[in-house]
């Protein structure tokens, strides 16, 4: 698997909310991961992290934490 993460492995899922409840309210990530996101080609975060395509999820969440990122 790419990047050798699987979302199964609840470290990665914990450590992407974590990062997720700092730009996030805790109430609506879960509407996030399930929303059709422009930024990732309108997949849903969980698609992609159920796939295993860490990278463009941690990206936006990234931007998401810098403003200024573009």
């Amino acid at each position: 698997m790419p990047g050798g993460n699987s979302a199964s492995d609840p470290c990665d899922v914990s450590a992407i909310v974590d990062r997720l409840e700092q730009v996030i309210e805790p109430e609506y990530i879960s509407v996030w991961l399930n929303t059709s996101v422009p930024a990732l080609g309108n997949e849903k975060p969980i698609a992609l992290l159920v796939r295993g395509e860490w990278q463009p999820v941690l990206r936006v969440i990234s931007g998401l934490e810098s403003p200024g990122f573009s």
